[in-house]
């Protein structure tokens, strides 16, 4: 009788807090899930009846309790499936985007062409045709041409080993970043500033995965070819399209990788220079407007950069330059085209300007709290007006001076490279400077970390409890594991 209730004490347990009927389907508005339906009185082991028989009532309820244990399993693996459903939904959701992009983009390509199309010749129209069903999307216009195997070699390595390998660290090092970051606490608009400065690194390290490029970088300098690596026809454009998303991200986070050293120098220049201003003026709302401003503000040039430049060369079968697919376009875009120009844009406005005011500014922060320590020193006593810390000051200081300092460095020998060679003739020396200077890239966002910790005690106390508890987390499992 006691085993009894107890197995009916259990069972009533069972249904009202862990509530599986055995009837009803766990996902009863899904009809695409199926359920597993568990009975009670299925015995676990059916097709061992050796186990099944002379059973005491003490075996029969530690049977009860195997049962219960298969449909809180059972019930984990649905869950699990549910959400598996849920993200391959999402997944699907972005892949039909994808290619309802592409397909808005050749009709408008093609709308475009009938009715501002140029009447000189019919090969011409023939040879700037887009996407065709026996056409490939060749990503290397020029892979057949470069002068020596020496050359194809280097670009291999940098391209497809050497720059994604220290991608992944840097980004790694990024993300450790802004646990950090986010462990100090983000009410102070200097750690609000950095996570915008990380999140843009974040977004150039992403750029060199651009897996599709590398793809074809490894596969023999092949461009992409229809009905050759996949089975159906759209293989080609998801390569694509994924190649443009990673040159979305990389365009836009190397846009506004500099504008985010001029707000953190323009910060630090009101906490030195005006500090009751600075009071009043720099507060968390303030920060991330600017912030958000200089995201939207940059994201224009980001996608004419993309589209008319990256995707019109990737989808035209001769590598045609972006003046000639202009001819295509209205009065209007050929109005925006010098106000849109990305190298005008990237060159002077984000590059050379701001350049500037980030190295002055930060020499004139540098001088100053020179001169104040010194005052400080002399005399006994004085009233502490300054609105900025010693430690936050030198750590985004040191940080805007690295990078001012790389880049211009990094833009000179740019600038060299381009007077000794001819990098527009040259396609294997121009892609072997574009990987360098990708590499100079790497390195500046890689070293945010290493700046970080190294300048401020503060975020290298919150690094060593993160590492403590990663360490003992992983003694954890091996305990366990033993």
């Amino acid at each position: 009788m006691s085993f009894a209730f107890l197995r009916n004490l259990s069972s009533e347990i069972h249904g009202k807090f862990i509530n599986i009927s055995n009837d009803e389907p766990l996902f009863s508005g899904r009809t695409d899930w199926k359920s597993v339906n568990i009975s009670n009185d299925e015995p676990l082991f059916s097709d061992r009846p050796d186990l099944l028989s002379n059973r005491s009532d003490t075996e029969d309820l530690n049977l009860v309790g195997l049962i219960n244990f298969k449909k809180y399993i059972n019930k984990l693996v649905e869950l699990s499936y549910a959400h598996v459903s849920e993200v391959f939904q999402y997944f699907k959701f972005a892949l039909n985007f994808s290619f309802l992009t592409i397909w808005f983009t050749d009709k408008m390509g093609r709308f475009i062409r009938e009715n501002n199309g140029n009447s000189n010749s019919t090969v011409s129209q023939d040879r700037s045709r887009w996407l065709d069903e026996e056409e490939a999307i060749c990503d290397l216009q020029f892979y057949n041409e470069l002068a020596t195997l020496s050359s194809r070699i280097l670009i291999e390595v940098m391209k497809c080993f050497l720059n994604p390998a220290l991608a992944t660290i840097g980004f790694t090092l990024n993300i450790v970043c802004v646990v950090i970051l986010r462990e100090d606490g983000f009410n102070k608009p200097s750690n609000i500033l950095l996570l915008g400065l990380v999140t843009s690194a974040c977004f150039l390290q992403i750029s060199v995965l651009n897996i599709p490029e590398i793809y074809v970088y490894m596969s023999g300098w092949k461009p992409y070819k229809y009905n050759k690596h996949f089975c159906f026809k759209q293989g080609s454009q998801v390569l694509l399209t994924l190649k443009q998303i990673f040159h979305f991200f990389g365009s836009w986070g190397e846009i506004v990788f500099t504008p985010m050293y001029t707000l953190i120098t323009i910060e630090r220049l009101l906490a030195v220079f005006m500090p009751m201003t600075f009071r009043t003026l720099v507060t968390k709302r303030n920060v991330f407007i600017a912030i958000a401003l200089v995201y939207v503000l940059w994201l224009p040039w980001v996608v004419f950069k993309v589209y008319f430049v990256h995707f019109v060369d990737s989808i035209a079968t001769e590598n045609y330059h972006i003046e000639k697919n202009l001819e295509f376009l209205s009065s209007l875009l050929k109005w925006i085209y010098p106000i849109m120009n990305t190298q005008m844009a990237n060159g002077i406005i984000n590059k050379f300007l701001q350049l500037i005011i980030v190295f002055f500014g930060n020499v004139a922060i540098a001088v100053k709290i020179k001169l104040t320590l010194m005052k400080r020193a002399r005399l006994t006593s004085i009233t502490r007006n300054e609105q900025w810390s010693k430690q936050t000051t030198k750590t985004l200081l040191v940080t805007c001076l690295a990078h001012s300092s790389a880049e211009i460095l990094s833009i000179s020998l740019m600038y060299v490279v381009h007077f000794y060679f001819d990098l527009y003739n040259s396609d294997a020396v121009y892609l072997i400077a574009v990987d360098f200077f990708n590499l100079s890239y790497l390195l500046i966002t890689s070293s945010l970390f290493f700046i970080f910790i190294t300048n401020n005690r503060k975020l290298y106390g919150h690094f060593n409890l993160f590492w403590q508890r990663i360490k003992l987390g992983h003694c954890f499992q091996r305990r366990v594991q033993t």
